[in-house]
């Protein structure tokens, strides 16, 4: 195995990571100060290792290396996730459209770099709509706090038409204004909370309680394969027409049919004869 290969570190490096995650990465040059240089090399060296095995290019460990430490110093000011995401996109055939992606048997700094150029324009696009969006919101909350500047200012010309003796119409038709303004107000608080909750990741109580149900779920039908294989053929036949649970009435069907080698069960009468002979 090589050295790169039996390297340790404590960076760990999804997978897959979305665009959107990839702006709250750190820059190269703030991972090395963390964890040193070699720790960080051996991520990229990795990555590209995944890659060549992927795509049958043979690489030697020393060009590994030169080609992990290139990357390294051009790619300096952006993360670490950066340069493994975007040779994750390039050997899985994410930029596959564009001819200029494609390695045509070779793998080296090269190719690497038009792998980034495209990964680094999508990472560009997010930070552009992610500007867009705070630029959005900002907009809303201060919209909001116009309003309720105005609303203030009606609700104090309202009182002084109303000291100051003025017509009914005049402060009717203020007041409309007013109840107007105030719909408005509330209409926006009501954009903005909705808007605010559809952005809003899953708690981690709520992820919690799903993987608990998700957990409860499998050890529920565990307790009930038991039960099932532990049942007589006549408790099969008379379980069998009262299950409405569809995974439950499946395993009881796929039971019936590992006692009766494998004939096939169309319906509950079927399955009583085959047990029965």
């Amino acid at each position: 195995m090589s050295q790169i290969a039996k390297s340790s570190t404590k960076l760990e490096i999804q997978k897959s990571i979305e665009t959107s995650d990839l702006l709250k990465c750190k820059p190269v040059f703030q991972q090395i100060q963390e964890y040193g240089f070699n720790q960080v090399k051996s991520i990229i060296g990795i990555s590209i290792m995944k890659c060549s095995d992927s795509l049958s290019i043979p690489l030697n460990e020393k060009t590994i290396s030169i080609l992990a430490e290139d990357l390294l110093d051009k790619y300096s000011h952006d993360a670490i996730e950066d340069i493994t995401e975007a040779i994750r996109k390039g050997r899985t055939g994410k930029y596959s459209n564009d001819p200029s992606t494609k390695s045509y048997g070779k793998l080296n700094m090269e190719v690497f770099s038009v792998w980034m150029t495209h990964h680094l324009e999508e990472k560009a696009r997010a930070r552009e709509q992610q500007v867009r969006e705070e630029k959005e919101k900002s907009e809303q909350e201060n919209s909001g706090d116009r309003l309720i500047d105005i609303i203030d200012f009606k609700k104090n010309k309202i009182n002084q038409m109303i000291a100051d003796g003025k017509p009914k119409e005049e402060i009717d038709k203020e007041y409309t204004e007013f109840m107007e303004l105030k719909e408005q107000l509330k209409q926006e608080s009501f954009n903005l909370k909705k808007d605010l909750e559809r952005k809003k990741p899953k708690s981690a109580s709520i992820q919690d309680r799903e993987q608990f149900e998700i957990s409860r779920r499998k050890e529920q039908l565990s307790k009930w394969e038991i039960l099932v294989r532990d049942s007589t053929d006549s408790e099969l036949d008379d379980m069998l027409p009262t299950i409405k649970d569809a995974e439950m009435r499946g395993i009881c069907l796929e039971e019936i049919k590992r006692r009766t080698d494998g004939r096939s069960i169309r319906d509950p009468k079927e399955s009583r004869e085959a047990v029965k002979s």
